[in-house]
C-alpha cells in the first residue's frame, strides 16, 4: 500500500506509512497518484527542475528582499523595545520626583472636582513655584508666563483667598466653561514645561 485518503468533514487526510526512502514515496504521491484523484495533469519534473535566468534574477530579488525584511523587522523590535523602556523610565523619574508627583496629584483633582477645578490648577503652579523658591525663578526656569498669569488672575478672581480651599456653601465666583478649560491647558503647557526639565 502506497497510502490511503480519510474523508474528513469537509477535508481529506493523506496518510502515507514510512519508507525507507521516504522521499521517493512522497514524490510518487504527489506527482503521480494525487493528480490522478483529482484528475490532475502530471507535472514533469525536468521542467519545474529548470532554472531559467528570469527565475534566477527573480530568485536573487526575492532573497534580497526576505533579508531586507528581516533587518527591517529586526529594527522594529528593537525600536519598539526602546520605546516601552522610554515609557518605563518616564514613569519612574516622574513619580519618584517630589514635585512632579504633588502637581500631577494636584491636577486630577482639579479634573475630578470642577466646581473647585481653579484651586486645584492654582495649588499646581503654587508647587512648582516653592520647587524654585519664587515665582520669579519659575518663570524664567519653565517660561510660560501667559498661562501662569491667566492661572492666578483667574482663581483670584474666582476665591476671595486662593491660599485656601473654599469652605462648604461658601460663594464662589463662576467662571465661564470656555475659561475653565483655558486655565486646564495653561496647567498642562506648565506641567509639561517642568517635566522637561527632568530628561
Amino acid at each position: 500500500m502506497v497510502g490511503c485518503v480519510i474523508q474528513y468533514n469537509r477535508g481529506l487526510i493523506f496518510v502515507l506509512p514510512q519508507y525507507k526512502n521516504n522521499e521517493y514515496i512522497i514524490n510518487l504521491f504527489l506527482n503521480r497518484i494525487l493528480p490522478k484523484i483529482y484528475q490532475l495533469e502530471t507535472k514533469s519534473n525536468l521542467i519545474s527542475q529548470f532554472v531559467t535566468p528570469k527565475q534566477l534574477h527573480c530568485q536573487k530579488k526575492f532573497e534580497e528582499a526576505n533579508k531586507q525584511i528581516k533587518i527591517f523587522e529586526e529594527n522594529i523590535e528593537k525600536i519598539r523595545a526602546d520605546f516601552n523602556e522610554a515609557i518605563r523610565e518616564k514613569e519612574n523619574i516622574l513619580k519618584n520626583d517630589e514635585t512632579s508627583a504633588l502637581i500631577i496629584n494636584y491636577y486630577n483633582l482639579a479634573l475630578q472636582q470642577e466646581e473647585v477645578a481653579l484651586f486645584y490648577l492654582y495649588k499646581v503652579v503654587e508647587a512648582i513655584e516653592k520647587n524654585y523658591k519664587s515665582e520669579k525663578i519659575a518663570k524664567s526656569k519653565l517660561g510660560h508666563n501667559t498661562e501662569w498669569n491667566l492661572i492666578g488672575k483667574t482663581a483670584n478672581a474666582s476665591y476671595g483667598d486662593i491660599r485656601h480651599a473654599p469652605k462648604p456653601g461658601e460663594v464662589i465666583r463662576e467662571i465661564s466653561q470656555e475659561d475653565l478649560h483655558s486655565c486646564y491647558d495653561a496647567a498642562v503647557k506648565i506641567i509639561f514645561a517642568y517635566f522637561k526639565t527632568l530628561f
